[in-house]
């Protein structure tokens, strides 16, 4: 029984130590797969940080570009509103140069019209005026 039980014992030790070697082996590749994952999310991680940071600077970035067009171009309400002033304004010097315009006619006919008042009181006055 002795002997039996040192085979036993022999049979047992063997299948221990080749689970344990199998256990250790798996470990360390376990380890390992654990260590490379460690450094691929560092990497990203490091990439993370970069892409934040060139978002931080493109949206100050937006930012100030959106401060530069709010000044520099007006907005819908304000542009029909100065639209609309313009043409009022335009429609009133419209009608102001209308009425020079006619002025001038008159003035530039005046000396016509003071010939043809004079040669009437001429002919008048010739044919007697009663």
């Amino acid at each position: 029984m002795d002997f039996q039980l040192n085979i036993a014992m022999v049979v047992i030790g063997g299948c221990v130590s080749i689970v344990g070697a199998l256990i250790v082996v798996n470990l360390r590749s376990i380890k390992k797969c654990l260590s490379g994952l460690g450094l691929r999310i560092d990497k990203q991680d490091d990439r993370i940080e970069k892409t934040r940071d060139e978002v931080t600077a493109l949206s100050g970035s937006m930012s100030a570009c959106k401060i530069d067009c709010d000044r520099t171009f007006v907005n819908s309400e304000v542009f029909l509103r100065e639209t609309g002033f313009a043409r009022r304004t335009l429609e009133n010097v419209t009608s102001a140069v209308n009425r020079v315009e006619g002025k001038l006619t008159v003035v530039e006919k005046l000396p016509q019209i003071c010939g043809d008042i004079s040669r009437e009181i001429v002919k008048e006055m010739k044919n007697g005026a009663p």
